[in-house]
């Protein structure tokens, strides 16, 4: 029986050798199939860890552990109103920020299959003096009790980890502007999007410090970085410098720390090394993404850490089989033992689940060899040992009986 918790955290503290885990996220797959009545027969009445145990999978555990940091404590001065509203296979939220500055309201959609915001809830200066105040008057707070059940409920397929929402400029592109908005407001009016981000630095200070002091080790950036939206400029001017304030606080904690980068990043891969971080997660190679895996080997060197590297399009049910398994092969000598293989970034509810037991399988032979390996290397070590060992004996006893 594999214990991936165990796994996982030797690997992030180098201490792995050369094991391999599988960690895909399949929780996607998972939710739309049951709602839809459409998982494999073997599954319907099957726990969704259970699910993960009978594919020999870890589990990346954001779901279990996002929720112990309340993000939104806000202050007495801000009112916040929420009305949801469902219908079939589609939930509205209506959102409603008053403060003593003005008040910003939020329409998002959610289905199956993802979410879209339809009203966006600033497109002035003034309400980005709005943002700003909720920013500024908005603190978190920790759910230790949370933690420890959902602790034993993941048990050994996994460790702790938590994601963090977008990073100041990302979250004002994707969460409360949209992106072209958000650009034209950089040149029409940009100390209005420097206070913003001033006032999102001050509240990221407070959660990177309550994350430090937090029981869980491995800490995600979930910034969805794609350098169509993200360009070297961006990352250069806002992004890096609070990575690097970032890494100031986790650090000394002993947080490894990754950041979500996916899609295209051809443009960017160059400033990998400058992101002040342990690792990255969903870097895409071909043919999804724009990048080679020999690519992304030269860019990083031997000292970054990688999270998944295989593309989600390898799982559909046309995808070449023998090629899904040479990329495996390929990726795990590329970047063992640096490497949390998965799936650029997630299963898609049309793929197909068998091929995740296919790839589980390819890691465990894997992972059998380097086993059977280092023991023989270990054996051999001992027998030359032992060979010295005797021969020094000999030798010495000779010579103290005045033999040649």
């Amino acid at each position: 029986m594999n214990n991936f918790t165990r796994d996982v955290l030797e690997l992030t503290e180098g201490k792995s050798g050369k094991k391999t885990v599988f960690q895909p996220r399949i929780n996607w797959w998972h939710r739309v199939l049951k709602q839809t009545g459409k998982l494999p027969e073997k599954y319907r009445d099957m726990d969704f860890l259970d699910i993960c145990r009978d594919l020999n999978i870890s589990l990346r555990t954001y779901e279990y552990f996002n929720g112990c940091l309340d993000r939104n404590v806000y202050s007495s001065k801000i009112k916040y109103f929420r009305k949801i509203t469902e219908s079939v296979n589609r939930r509205d939220y209506f959102e409603r920020w008053e403060t003593p500055v003005g008040e910003i309201v939020r329409e998002r959609s959610y289905t199956l299959n993802g979410n879209h915001i339809r009203k966006f809830p600033v497109s002035t200066p003034d309400d980005l003096k709005v943002l700003e105040y909720i920013f500024r008057a908005t603190s978190l707070a920790w759910d230790q009790q949370l933690y420890d059940k959902n602790l034993k409920a993941v048990s050994d397929l996994g460790p702790p980890t938590i994601y963090f929402g977008r990073i100041n400029i990302m979250t004002l592109f994707v969460d409360w502007m949209g992106f072209e908005a958000a650009v034209f407001a950089q040149y029409d009016y940009p100390e209005a999007i420097r206070n913003f981000v001033d006032a999102y630095n001050e509240y990221d200070d407070k959660a990177m410090t309550l994350i430090a002091e937090c029981p869980v080790r491995i800490i995600n950036y979930g910034d969805n970085i794609d350098a169509n939206m993200a360009s070297p400029q961006i990352l250069e001017e806002f992004i890096l410098p609070r990575y690097e304030e970032r890494y100031k606080i986790l650090k000394p904690a002993g947080k490894f720390i990754h950041s979500h980068w996916d899609g295209s990043i051809k443009n960017i891969l160059h400033l990998a090394k400058q992101a002040h971080v342990d690792g990255f997660e969903a870097f895409t190679p071909f043919p999804q993404g724009d990048v080679t895996v020999e690519e992304i080997k030269e860019a990083i060197g031997d000292d970054i850490f990688l999270l998944d590297m295989l593309p989600m399009l390898a799982f559909m049910p046309d995808y070449d089989k023998e090629e899904l398994c040479d990329l495996t092969h390929k990726i795990i000598e590329l970047f063992s033992p640096k490497l949390i293989l998965g799936v650029s970034d997630c299963i898609s509810p049309n793929c197909d689940i068998e091929r995740i037991r296919f790839v589980s399988d390819i890691v465990a032979k894997v992972n059998e060899e380097n086993a059977k390996k280092k023991k023989e290397d270990t054996s051999c070590c001992l027998e030359s040992a032992t060979s010295t060992f005797h021969e020094f004996n000999f030798n010495h006893f000779n010579q103290s009986q005045g033999r040649k």
